[in-house]
């Protein structure tokens, strides 16, 4: 196969930007939400030794991974489509990135969760996810048939792409914020 016919199946196996945005809507909704909660649960702890600059300069940086973190796990479902037959993945990626995106993220949750056993907590990333990701794809398949659940997972997504006119810029000012700091 020649360069050119891997290139245009590549091209042609990556979603359009319309069904990109409300996955990573999603994504980025748990992920910033998730972190969003345990900050605010950290802070009274946080002012007994830190000024409130400090804590929103330390709210800037985990803003800044929390970017990253959402875009790794955007690729993961972007590299999916390609890496998958068409039909697989590709048709329905709004649907079966949302949930995708949605069970990767509970199960790194429930693994931070568990953060105690830290040498646990690693084998069982590694173990575990394989099986878990299989488990996942078959609840996707068995879900998607249900219509009434696929519209309302499609609607949610489209829906969470309000908060990214909060998040990206927020994100922006914090990765700027970060490098201005990094350099100084």
């Amino acid at each position: 196969m020649s360069l050119n016919k891997i290139t245009l199946r590549i091209k042609d196996q990556i979603p359009t930007l319309n069904m990109i945005v409300p996955v990573y809507a999603v994504i980025s909704f748990v992920v910033h939400g998730w972190t969003l909660y345990w900050f605010v649960y950290e802070i009274p702890g946080l002012l007994n030794y830190l000024l409130l600059s400090e804590i929103l300069v330390m709210y800037l940086y985990t803003l800044t991974v929390n970017l990253l973190e959402s875009l790794i796990i955007l690729f993961l479902s972007l590299a999916l489509c390609v890496l998958l037959p068409k039909k697989w993945f590709y048709k329905g990626f709004v649907f079966r990135g949302t949930l995708l995106s949605l069970f990767v993220a509970v199960y790194f949750f429930g693994l931070i969760l568990r953060r105690s056993q830290i040498m646990v907590f690693s084998t069982n990333m590694v173990n575990w996810f394989p099986v878990f990701l299989l488990i996942a794809f078959l609840m996707i398949g068995l879900l998607e048939k249900i219509p009434f659940l696929k519209k309302m997972v499609e609607s949610f997504a489209d829906r969470m792409t309000v908060f990214l006119y909060i998040n990206i810029p927020v994100s922006v000012l914090a990765v700027i914020t970060v490098l201005i700091r990094s350099v100084l």
